[in-house]
């Protein structure tokens, strides 16, 4: 059985990690997964363990660079030997120690894999992120051998044209089990009576974490504009992040507290879609929106960011973009036009069709990895 090296788990139980999970869940018993983290803690560490993973552990940058560097160049040079293939997902090339590592102590098949199409962080620290970004993107051709994205405008952020033009450039859709996003009547009844949402209210839905890149309070005031014409207006936030309580004092002061419900993170986000009569992410920037694709095969009509979020997520039509310069009125007009649309139980089988079905895409990168 091949044996592959995983880097790029955080302790986020987000979109990246969601996405890993994903595949390993189909090809675990085909392929063995181990993980390397750069912290005390990973995301979905315990059904990573059940299905069969080790996953080790070591310093975190943020905490102590040099140790952290220690212990990753100690981890490879006591491991590498035993995998055929690092898969290191990234959303930055601030820091590539995995990748050279990997090369330096013999693992062959090397797979950078970028997952954002711009730089999270802010200020000094992300302007240092910058420079190191850009000095290892000029070097990463050395590194790594397989250069993958989850779209084109990730790829961009991370590769030189040569490399978006070779045939060592990849997309890989971040598919989900769309089966479990189905649009199901009787669920929705039971999630919008445990949620205390009557039939005559509308809602609003944001999955994601609450940080500056899904630009969560803009999200917040969206909603504020348009509950004002329509009080009986609702929103469900999932998610949790740095942003949450400076979220959570916006709408206590704008009296939205009996209209706006915080779920944190959740385990049950495919039924909560069920609950939602359209979907809203007006993000800074996304390397693709995964949660787009999670809320279409619900059948939900969505308004997203224009010119930052690829166009290419709208797999079936429901997603309408807004451009982010534009005023909250105009945002607030484009989310009333979308809750007047027809909920589309169809748009599932576009998004298989797309090759967003993760059973169809797990086989094919069953097939590479075996190579």
């Amino acid at each position: 059985m091949k044996q592959i090296l995983i880097t790029g788990m955080t302790t986020n139980t987000g979109g990246v990690e969601t996405f890993i999970l994903n595949y390993v869940q189909r090809l675990y018993q085909k392929i063995h997964f181990d993980f390397w983290c750069n912290n005390a803690q990973c995301a979905f560490e315990d059904k990573l363990k059940e299905l069969g993973c080790e996953v080790f552990h070591g310093c975190a940058y943020g905490k102590d660079p040099l140790q952290a560097h220690k212990d990753t160049k100690a981890f490879f040079r006591r491991n590498a030997g035993k995998y055929s293939c690092i898969w290191a997902s990234k959303c930055m090339l601030s820091n590539i120690d995995d990748l050279k590592f990997a090369q330096k102590y013999g693992i062959p098949k090397r797979i950078i894999h970028s997952h954002s199409s711009e730089n999270m962080e802010t200020g000094t620290k992300g302007r240092l992120m910058t420079i190191l970004h850009n000095r290892n993107k000029a070097q990463i051709d050395k590194v790594a051998t397989d250069f993958w994205a989850c779209s084109k405008t990730a790829g961009r952020w991370f590769y030189s044209s040569e490399i978006m033009n070779s045939e060592k450039f990849r997309v890989i859709p971040n598919a989900i089990d769309t089966e479990k996003y189905k649009f199901n009547t009787q669920k929705r009844a039971e999630v919008r009576k445990l949620l205390g949402i009557k039939d005559n209210e509308t809602v609003i839905g944001f999955v994601g974490r609450l940080q500056y890149p899904k630009n969560p309070l803009f999200m917040l005031q969206i909603f504020h504009a348009y509950h004002e014409g329509n009080p009986a207006g609702k929103m469900v936030v999932v998610g949790t992040g740095s942003l949450a309580e400076e979220c959570k004092a916006y709408v206590r002061q704008s009296a939205l507290e009996t209209s706006v419900q915080f779920l944190g993170e959740r385990n049950d986000v495919a039924d909560l879609y069920q609950a939602m009569d359209a979907f809203l992410l007006p993000s800074r920037f996304e390397g693709w929106g995964i949660v787009l694709v999670e809320a279409q095969a619900a059948g939900l009509p969505c308004v997203a960011s224009s010119n930052v979020i690829p166009p290419e997520v709208d797999l079936t039509g429901l997603v309408d973009f807004v451009n982010l310069d534009l005023p909250i009125n105009e945002w607030r007009d484009e989310l009333d036009k979308a809750l007047k649309k027809s909920r589309s139980p169809e748009a599932i089988e576009k998004v298989v069709s797309a090759g967003y079905d993760i059973n169809h895409a797990a086989k094919e990168l069953e097939v590479f990895f075996s190579k």
